[in-house]
């Protein structure tokens, strides 16, 4: 696992002015919204979905970027967006479920907020965010398999699953490793948003969430190219095995 976090900030580092190409718009277009969101609650609900989205789109883009890099290419920023828009119904089905979970989640703690209950809010954002962590722990590996190996929604969600599975404690020390700069930036932002106001804080947030895609992906691609290697290699071996 460590080999693989190293690795990551390694060509993070190599290839930063790459992924800024890739996660600059995003994270301008979710600055956007986010001051669209300020004007009213209801302009605030409707943009929780988009962000979601737009966020997946930019982290399939990632995933795509660090496979050919984990195998010593690259690609233009063009190609990788024009490879991440055949894949994204599948990626969107495939994320549906904690997209959902999350969109519910944060308009409830939206709504909350609106109405004065802000530590109400604050208590079901952190449910919502255990509830998706949970199912995260089980589909890490759904989208490099959707862009990276080109699977179907639901084959990559019985794929992904199943690894996730078999390397239960292994994949769950990487998540921890790999949403821990994740987890900090959204303690610092809250902090902020605390201090000088709540918009502040989300952007500042929106801004982190963007520059760590990058790392997430790279992490995660990484560690799901390995599982499958080691998975098609333990199948060869069955199957060369004498009866």
């Amino acid at each position: 696992m460590r080999d693989i976090i190293e690795e990551a900030l390694i060509i993070y580092r190599a290839e930063v002015d790459s992924f800024l190409t890739i996660i600059t718009p995003a994270a301008g277009l979710g600055l956007i919204l986010l001051i669209v969101s300020d004007t009213g609650l209801t302009a605030a609900l409707v943009t929780i979905p988009l962000l979601l989205v737009v966020y997946l789109a930019t982290y399939a883009a990632c995933i795509r970027q660090a496979g050919s890099m984990v195998a010593g290419g690259s690609y233009a920023a063009t190609r990788v967006w024009l490879d991440v828009l055949g894949r994204m119904p599948h990626a969107l089905v495939a994320a549906a479920p904690a997209g959902i979970l999350i969109a519910v989640v944060a308009g409830c703690a939206v709504v909350l907020s609106d109405q004065g209950f802000w530590y109400l809010g604050m208590g079901v954002g952190l449910l919502g965010l255990a509830g998706a962590g949970r199912w995260a722990s089980e589909h890490a590996y759904d989208q490099p398999l959707i862009i990276v190996y080109e699977a179907r929604a639901l084959e990559a969600l019985e794929t992904g699953s199943r690894l996730a599975a078999d390397t239960r404690d292994w994949t769950l020390r990487l998540l921890a490793a790999v949403f821990a700069p994740l987890a900090a930036g959204g303690l610092i932002s809250a902090g902020l948003a605390w201090l000088m106001a709540p918009i502040a804080g989300a952007a500042i947030f929106l801004l982190l969430v963007a520059l760590w895609l990058p790392f997430g992906a790279l992490c995660l691609t990484e560690a799901c190219l390995r599982l499958v290697d080691r998975a098609d290699s333990a199948r060869q071996q069955v199957a060369e095995t004498p009866a």
